[in-house]
């Protein structure tokens, strides 16, 4: 059974127009008004969508600036069910076409992540809509939504623009890191798309048995500060983030050891050494206080953001220049830090 994906983001704007939409893996992205007629308006869509959810596609208003008519949009097939009845009775059993919109959408927001780590940005896609075409009878159309949407550094959510290139190469990085992603393995059956369900929810972030790398963990933690609207919070996550991929398994010393191994991955001279010591040791005071639900004192709104900047130029940082080395195994990563801190 045929199957036809849509969903709209917002906060990006692309350079130039992509009437044919930008590949990547199986999924399109698109600015074409020409193309998204023929993929919404001249389709079920519109009948279940309503007028709000349209806006999503079409708003021209320039709403906070994030409304710029961009989409995904994705036609894939279903090769085990192929009539009306079978997939009410699949839907039924497991509501696999509902996961499947989720999968789906949960990917494209994967690699809409991989957009901060060439600047920062507010951009998230929100709804997907997946419309089936059985064989013998009328269409049906099913939808999920996320939670999470992203604010800037500045606690601000605001249209940035990216090239093509910035794009493709956006979806290298998902590629290389990605070990978990949906999109781009071929699942058209039924029980594929359970199965690949069930494996995704099983993943345990911080079990030992898990498969989820330090790399996936860290930006899990980017993404709860992005979604975040206090900056003191934002800083809290941040600084999971990057010991996401810093810590031992030794808990000792902590302040210490991540900002001694920041200074020595980043620092170029002694004296920028001792300075991204330095920030990191002052952090640490902010983010002990928010663990602990005590306050803070003598420090400004301005100051907190100074620091929230600080750290989303740091893992920036780390996740480019270092991200072959944060992909290796735990022995020797620690290993590595270890050698670098005793230079």
């Amino acid at each position: 059974m045929k199957y036809k994906f849509v969903a709209p983001v917002f906060g990006l704007k692309i350079k130039k127009k992509v009437d044919k939409g930008l590949r990547l893996g199986n999924v399109h992205l698109s600015n074409s008004k020409n193309f998204l007629n023929k993929s919404v308006l001249e389709t079920p869509f519109p009948e279940v969508l309503g007028k709000y959810n349209l806006y999503d596609f079409y708003d021209d208003r320039d709403i906070e600036n994030i409304y710029v008519n961009n989409y995904f949009y994705l036609e894939g097939e279903i090769s085990d069910i192929n009539t009306s009845e079978e997939l009410s009775e699949k839907q039924g059993e497991s509501g696999f076409a509902t996961i499947l919109v989720a999968l789906l959408l949960l990917d494209i927001q994967k690699y809409l992540r991989k957009l901060w780590l060439l600047k920062d940005n507010s951009i998230y896609a929100r709804d997907g809509f997946v419309c089936f075409y059985p064989e013998d009878g009328d269409s049906r159309i099913f939808r999920f939504s996320l939670k999470d949407i992203y604010y800037d550094i500045s606690v601000e959510r605001k249209a940035v623009e990216f090239t093509k290139y910035e794009l493709e190469s956006a979806f290298k990085k998902y590629l290389s890191v990605e070990e978990n992603s949906f999109s781009f393995i071929k699942c058209n059956t039924v029980d594929s798309i359970i199965k690949f369900d069930k494996n995704y929810n099983s993943m345990n972030l911080f079990s030992k048995k898990t498969i989820i790398n330090n790399v996936e963990k860290s930006e899990y933690f980017i993404q709860m500060s992005r979604n975040e609207f206090h900056t003191d919070l934002k800083i809290f996550f941040y600084v999971s983030a990057i010991e996401a991929l810093l810590m031992s398994d030794s808990k000792s010393e902590v302040t210490h050891q991540v900002s001694e191994k920041i200074a020595h991955l980043l620092g170029k001279t002694s004296d920028e050494k001792i300075s991204y010591y330095d920030q990191m040791k002052k952090i640490y005071t902010v983010r002990s206080a928010i663990a602990h639900g005590s306050t803070y004192k003598n420090m400004t709104d301005d100051y907190l953001v100074s620091l929230c900047i600080f750290l989303d130029e740091t893992l920036r940082l780390l996740l480019t220049d270092y991200i072959d080395l944060f992909k290796k195994d735990k022995k020797e990563l620690n290993k590595y830090l270890k050698e670098l801190c005793l230079i």
